[in-house]
């Protein structure tokens, strides 16, 4: 029976791809649980245009993020931290952080700072952020003395 996922399966494929599989598997699997559709031609018609949409969804929050980018590369994020001796940082800048200072540049956008560790060094450093649907990119961030 050939299917419309409408969300990624494991073995199977991932969302809005059309796929061939067992009568048994849709029946008793994919379709009660709402995981797939079956691909007859009013569904195709759906599947082509939530396609069109899902892709200028993408260019929209491409075209965000290189602005976003652009702000950041001219006028870097900037926090500053306290100091102590040999230039030890008291404090941090979290993820938290960022995104809230973020926030005001970013009202429509959710996004997710991505990195491993808090920040606790002067300087520039680069932020992954995560605007979802596979759209990445990069900030700066300076963090000074206070």
């Amino acid at each position: 029976m050939k299917v419309i996922l409408l969300q990624d399966v494991r073995g199977i494929g991932r969302k809005y791809d059309m796929k061939e599989v067992s009568d048994g598997y849709a029946r008793n699997f994919l379709l009660p649980r709402q995981l797939a559709k079956v691909a007859n031609d009013a569904a195709l018609k759906e599947l082509r245009t939530k396609i069109a949409d899902h892709e200028k969804g993408i260019a929209l929050l491409k075209e965000k993020l290189a602005t976003l980018q652009n702000e950041f590369k001219r006028e870097p994020l900037t926090f500053k931290l306290k100091l102590g001796e040999k230039a030890k940082a008291f404090g941090s800048v979290t993820k938290k952080d960022i995104e809230e200072k973020i926030k005001p540049f970013s009202k429509d956008l959710e996004l997710e700072v991505t990195f491993h560790e808090p920040i606790k060094t002067l300087g520039e450093h680069d932020v992954e952020i995560n605007l979802g649907r596979g759209v990445t990119g990069v900030i700066k961030v300076r963090v000074e003395k206070e």
